[in-house]
C-alpha cells in the first residue's frame, strides 16, 4: 500500500512467510499469527461501531452486542489463541460484560478476556486478563501498566 516502502515489505513479508513454512511447526505458527492479525482486524471494526456514538451508555451497550455470543464479533466468546503481545497468554474468549469503552478522543477499548497464562512452563489456573485496545496516532499519554 505505502508507494515508498510498499514493494520492499512485501519482498521481506513473502521470505518471513516461506522460512516459517519451512519449519516443522511452522504451519502452526503461521495460523497464530493469521488468526491474531484476524483479532485485530475484529477489534478494529468493533472500536469503529463505537466510535460514531454519542454517550458513554451506549458505547459501552453497542461493545457489549458486539462482543455477545450473538453479536458481530461473538466467535470472540470462544476462541482459542495467543495473545499477540505475549504468547504465554493464552486468550480463551472475551468477558463482553467486563469490557469498556474509556473516555477519550480515540475511544480505546479496554476488552477483558478468559485467559490460561504459562509462567516458566508452568499453567496457572484460568483467570481473567484485561488489555487495552487503541488505534491511531496519538499514543504518548498510553502506558503499560
Amino acid at each position: 500500500q505505502d508507494p515508498l516502502f510498499g514493494a520492499q515489505y512485501a519482498q521481506i513479508y513473502d521470505r518471513f512467510v516461506n522460512a516459517l513454512l519451512s519449519e516443522p511447526s511452522g504451519y502452526a505458527l503461521w495460523d497464530d499469527i493469521r488468526r491474531q492479525m484476524e483479532l485485530v482486524a475484529q477489534l478494529t471494526a468493533v472500536k469503529r461501531e463505537t466510535e460514531g456514538l454519542r454517550t458513554a451508555a451506549r458505547k459501552k451497550e453497542r461493545l457489549h452486542e458486539l462482543l455477545s455470543e450473538s453479536g458481530l464479533c461473538g466467535e470472540l466468546a470462544s476462541l482459542r489463541l495467543p495473545l499477540p503481545l505475549d504468547p504465554n497468554v493464552l486468550l480463551t474468549g472475551v468477558i463482553p460484560e467486563e469490557s469498556a469503552v474509556f473516555k477519550s478522543a480515540l475511544t480505546p477499548l479496554k476488552l477483558t478476556f478468559k485467559a490460561a497464562v504459562t509462567v516458566n512452563g508452568h499453567a496457572l489456573p484460568e483467570s481473567k486478563y484485561s488489555i487495552i485496545f487503541k488505534k491511531g496516532d496519538d499514543l504518548r499519554q498510553d502506558q503499560l501498566v
